[in-house]
């Protein structure tokens, strides 16, 4: 699974070089065409009751949007979580949680200064609406058993509501508050071109 994380994080890359040869001009913080690469880390997650958990890791997550249209981006979305827990009656366990799947970002900029008084810079602020679907699969690593045991794959979704914003070289700043199994609050870096 951690190959797959990393042959996913390496074709965003050669994607991304790739559409930096044909990059334009844009004129607010998120259109058509624009491809951004973010990756982030979630500081409230949703824990299971049924285990104690020890330790826990910083989970790293990555996504990668295109820009269908001038306010609305399709994009992937990739990760990966590990928690050392004890499961009440056995020994100690470390449990990785691998994340992927789909977004559909609806970007609000432009539509909020349309509708309100607000004078928002839409170069410079990205606020957006973001719903997602994916799965998860889980590996136990049990050092008495020797071997990984994958655990089950389960679906997963949520919504989160983030802005991200931009310094003139185009690399910003993400925050996100929302629901679902990979984060509730999250922040972490971004690209665009």
């Amino acid at each position: 699974m951690k190959k797959g994380i990393v042959i996913g994080l390496l074709l965003s890359v050669l994607l991304a070089i790739e559409l930096e040869a044909q990059r334009k001009s844009y004129t607010q913080a998120f259109d058509k065409g624009m491809v951004v690469l973010d990756v982030h880390t979630s500081f409230v997650r949703i824990k299971s009751r049924d285990t104690e958990v020890f330790t826990e890791t910083q989970p790293v997550f990555f996504n990668a949007e295109f820009g269908v249209r001038t306010d609305l981006g399709l994009g992937v979305l990739g990760g990966w979580s590990q928690r050392q827990v004890k499961v009440a009656g056995s020994t100690s366990v470390a449990i990785n949680n691998y994340y992927y799947g789909l977004k559909l970002n609806m970007h609000l900029t432009r539509w909020i200064n349309e509708q309100t008084k607000l004078r928002i810079d839409d170069r410079k602020y990205d606020m957006y609406l973001s719903i997602w679907a994916g799965r998860n699969t889980e590996e136990e690593i049990d050092p008495s058993l020797g071997a990984p045991n994958f655990g089950g794959t389960t679906t997963i979704y949520g919504g989160v509501a983030g802005i991200k914003i931009y310094s003139k070289y185009n690399v910003g700043f993400i925050a996100e508050a929302g629901l679902g199994a990979y984060g509730l609050l999250n922040a972490g870096i971004c690209y665009k071109f």
